[in-house]
């Protein structure tokens, strides 16, 4: 069986897995008109939901055309079949050529497809699914001229109108440019929070198409000093609070189907990779206890108590690092040896998040929360990493990215990786 084949049995088979779980799905194209009054597909997406469908719709503008058509999940089979077939979509009563088509390999070598946690997917989506990529020759570009039609939204070129209203970013020749990008939700249940406390985390779940009792938790824990635990639980209720005898600074979870064994969503969290999806309970003063214990790293810095510019600049340096990275926690009244000085006077929530805002370019809005260590007052300013990448300091331009224990002007290479980001523009409809 080749790859197109392969691709073709493997959506098939998830769909008909999934019977019950999709009303509908939109398939939703960009196509362009080229020099040789040929309709040429930049970009198409197919996303399967649960509920009552939307009305088809199209935005025809002059050599350009977004369409969202609404189809049954049958209808996307035999668009599949189209496309392994006959290299071509049949969108709008045009018959587009999609010029050396194939499904690409995204899950290693046995797998056309990759399954994703929630949150996770290129067609922005909270559930976690199954990917695929059926792709294409490149460089199908939008027109770069605005988009400005009587009665239609108007957007300064193609490339933004594919952007809003297909969720995926096609400037600097992504790889599912002149594609087409499949997504498959898996509706069962997905992980909506995992809270990580100092010897425990809470796990919340949203269920849809299973029964609560149906699930199966798994959590891997390790400690700084290499202590690992790993635990099994069930649900009775949709948060669960597991305990796990040491201080986590890797987790993964994951929540499995009894009946057959499948992975249904999981996250992971380290010193390594910060995810946002795992909150920290930071908030309290056992776990700032902890934070200064460990001394500071790439997620913890030292302040002391100080007001005056300088310390304001310092404080904005730390934040622009760790929002261009992976996020991090400022301690403000802790000296350099990790001793409690406390922040002393009135009004340092407000202080710290005006600094930053008039300091950070774009502004960085921090959560400030006061504790209390050895009857004096510390400020906890948790810094998240940022969808507005890169940060800048204001009036010297300087990015800052955080490397070990030091805030640093990004390197050359840092710079690319930030800009390359890819971030998504959010959809302006609901989304499954």
């Amino acid at each position: 069986m080749n790859q197109k084949e392969q691709g073709k049995a493997e959506i098939a088979e998830i769909i008909s897995q999934r019977e019950g779980q999709y009303t509908h799905a939109v398939v939703r194209s960009a196509l362009t008109l080229k020099e040789d009054d040929q309709w040429k597909n930049c970009i198409t997406s197919v996303l399967f939901y649960d509920g009552e469908p939307c009305e088809s719709r199209s935005l025809v503008y002059p050599g350009f055309e977004i369409h969202e058509i609404v189809q049954k999940p049958e209808d996307v089979l035999k668009l599949v079949e189209e496309l392994v077939t006959q290299d071509r979509l049949s969108i709008a009563n045009k018959l587009i050529t999609v010029k050396d088509g194939r499904f690409d390999r995204l899950g290693g070598m046995r797998r056309i497809g990759r399954r994703v946690s929630s949150g996770e997917s290129w067609i922005p989506s909270e559930w976690p699914g199954d990917h695929y990529l059926f792709g294409a020759s490149r460089e199908i570009n939008p027109p770069s001229d605005p988009l400005v039609t009587s009665g239609l939204p108007a957007y300064p070129d193609g490339f933004t109108a594919i952007e809003h209203i297909l969720c995926l970013e096609v400037r600097g020749g992504r790889t599912w440019d002149g594609g087409v990008v499949f997504f498959l939700p898996d509706f069962r249940a997905r992980i909506d929070r995992v809270t990580l406390g100092i010897e425990n985390l809470s796990i919340n779940v949203v269920v849809r198409k299973l029964e609560l009792q149906q699930l199966v938790g798994k959590v891997y824990a390790k400690s700084k000093d290499g202590i690992v635990l790993q635990k099994d639980f069930d649900f009775h209720t949709p948060e669960e609070k597991v305990s796990l005898g040491l201080q986590p600074e890797q987790i993964y979870v994951g929540i499995l189907c009894e009946s057959d064994g499948q992975i249904l969503d999981e996250w992971g969290y380290s010193p390594f990779r910060r995810s946002s999806k795992v909150e920290v309970e930071v908030f309290t003063p056992q776990y700032v206890q902890q934070l200064i214990a460990q001394g500071e790293d790439s997620y913890v810095e030292f302040k002391p108590g100080a007001r005056d510019d300088v310390a304001k600049k310092e404080m904005a340096e730390s934040a622009i690092a760790f929002s261009n990275k992976n996020g991090g926690i400022i301690l403000v009244g802790i000296d350099d040896n990790g001793r409690v000085v406390g922040a002393f006077g009135d009004g340092w929530e407000d202080l710290i998040a005006q600094s930053l805002r008039d300091r950070c370019e774009p502004p960085i809005e921090p959560a400030v929360r006061r504790v209390i260590l050895e009857d004096k007052p510390v400020y906890v300013v948790r810094i998240p990493e940022s969808n507005n990448k890169p940060h800048l300091l204001s009036g010297t331009g300087t990015i800052y990215v955080r490397i070990a224990s030091t805030d640093k002007p990004a390197t050359r290479h840092e710079l690319d990786e930030l800009f390359d980001r890819g971030e998504r523009i959010e959809w302006p409809y609901n989304t499954p």
